[in-house]
């Protein structure tokens, strides 16, 4: 029996990070401890015919970073540790969720938009079919850090595309690498801070992905949404999406278009959210956003001790 924790004026949120995110052995503690972790580590499992626990627990991070690993397996962990969460919170607390990129789909299918294993078979395919666009000696992404994307839009060349609105202080660019590399020489000689290459082989969010709308679209033609349980944010809107006809859309555009992030959690914020909880591996989206809102409390939950001292706190 679990006591559901109500939070008062219905006034947090619930956030899942995307790919970059992934740590060997990530979740397995909550799975070893609670017995519906393991339940849903075990359905996402059988939906799509692998053992998601080997790649998780046993595979390199290398093996682990490659797309079509990464996108399952932080699917999975985030999934095994908001269902675990879940039976002590009242739905009535609740006010949105939300995704980076990836996370996105944790978010769909915590809210019930789609169930649990068509949506881990989704992710499973969505994660194939951009590792087949990928090709990290053509393609390139980097973090811009000290700058906003209004700053960063100035500097940009028709090959190069903002694919993340991270925060005020960060940007990520995509496209094609020698592109790429000009527009990261011109952040810095403009004022930015640091240029990081990220550990991608593909030009994610940008209209470099455009092959994969079509294969995505054909997929989701074999699926069926659902009436949410809980508002979710959609990247590429940075609002709540209102209708669901639109979902399979946005899904599409959500490929080739900017995450915006940084309106997101403004709009939450907006919106009277006073706490937002990053639900999976690592704590990169509550960095990303903790120093531009000191008001709102802003943690997350990727292990055992973590999600013991949340319910504790509440």
């Amino acid at each position: 029996m679990y006591i559901k924790i109500v939070f008062p004026q219905n006034m947090i949120s619930f956030v899942f990070p995307g790919q970059g995110s992934q740590k060997i052995g990530m979740s397995l503690d909550v799975v070893q401890n609670f017995t519906i972790a393991k339940e849903i580590l075990e359905e996402i499992e059988d939906a799509v015919s692998l053992n998601i626990t080997r790649i998780i627990k046993d595979s390199s991070i290398e093996e682990l970073t490659k797309t079509d690993n990464a996108q399952i397996a932080i699917f999975t962990a985030s999934m095994v540790i908001w269902n675990t969460l879940k039976q002590y919170i009242a739905s009535s607390s609740v006010k949105y969720l939300a995704g980076h990129s990836l996370g996105e789909y944790s978010a769909l299918a915590a809210s019930g938009f789609v169930s649990l294993g068509e949506a881990a078979q989704i992710v499973l395919q969505r994660g194939r079919i951009m590792a087949e666009t990928s090709d990290s000696t053509r393609y390139k992404m980097c973090a811009i850090l000290g700058l906003s994307a209004q700053q960063v839009e100035t500097i940009l060349c028709d090959e190069v595309v903002i694919a993340n609105d991270n925060s005020n202080m960060q940007v990520v660019l995509s496209g094609i690498a020698k592109a790429v590399e000009k527009v990261a020489v011109r952040a810095l000689n403009i004022g930015a801070k640091k240029v990081i290459n990220l550990n991608t082989s593909g030009p994610f969010h940008s209209y470099f992905m455009k092959e994969s709308i079509e294969k995505l679209a054909k997929i989701l033609e074999n699926y069926e949404f659902f009436l949410p349980e809980f508002s979710v944010i959609m990247n590429v809107t940075a609002s709540p999406l209102e209708d669901i006809g639109l979902l399979k859309n946005m899904m599409l555009e959500h490929v080739t278009n900017r995450v915006r992030w940084r309106e997101s959690v403004d709009f939450m914020v907006k919106n009277g959210v006073n706490r937002i909880i990053e639900i999976g591996p690592s704590k990169v989206l509550t960095n990303l956003s903790k120093r531009a809102y000191p008001d709102v409390i802003m943690d997350g939950v990727e292990n055992i001790s973590e999600l013991e001292s949340f319910v504790k706190s509440i």
